[in-house]
Parts: structure tokens; C-alpha cells; sequence
């Protein structure tokens, strides 16, 4: 049988998503860039669990160079030519 990843998508922060998701269990958390659920410790706290996030959706360049200078694993969005020249300038 493939292998499928499963992932918790959500349109509002949910406190300590590295413990929610293990209750799934997933192994990704995709949360809504206009929750503002984003940050350097929530993206660490995931990472220490061996879990991936990936915002959506990320459309401005600003929005673009703030997740992944936070360290997401990739991003969602309707412009993937501009954040593949983002995130190699940003290397």
C-alpha cells in the first residue's frame, strides 16, 4: 500500500499544534496564514516533534520571505514562480 501523509489543515490557531496533531495522528500542520498562528516557536516546537508545516495561502512577497525566514517547510500559494525565486535568493 502507498504511503500517504497525513496532515492537520486549519483556518484557526490551535494551541501547542505539535500535541494535537500527534491525536490525529498527522504529521504535518497547515494552518491558515491569516491566523496568525506562525511563529519561530511554534515552527521549532513542530520540527523537535518530527512534524512539518507548510502556511497557507502565501501570496505577498512579505508573506513569502517572513515564513520562510521562520523556517517552514514549504508554504501553499497561487504564485509558485515567485516563491521558488524568493526562498533561492533567500539561501
Amino acid at each position: 500500500m502507498p504511503h500517504v501523509e497525513l496532515a492537520v489543515l486549519t483556518m484557526d490557531v490551535i494551541h501547542q499544534p505539535e500535541m494535537y496533531i500527534k491525536t490525529v495522528p498527522a504529521r504535518g500542520y497547515h494552518p491558515n496564514i491569516k491566523g496568525a498562528g506562525v511563529t519561530k516557536e511554534v515552527v521549532a516546537a513542530l520540527h523537535a516533534s518530527q512534524q512539518v508545516i507548510r502556511p497557507f495561502t502565501v501570496n505577498s512577497e512579505k508573506q513569502m520571505k517572513n515564513m520562510f525566514s521562520l523556517g517552514v517547510d514549504g508554504i501553499f500559494t497561487d504564485f509558485p514562480d515567485r516563491a521558488v525565486k524568493i526562498r533561492e535568493e533567500m539561501k
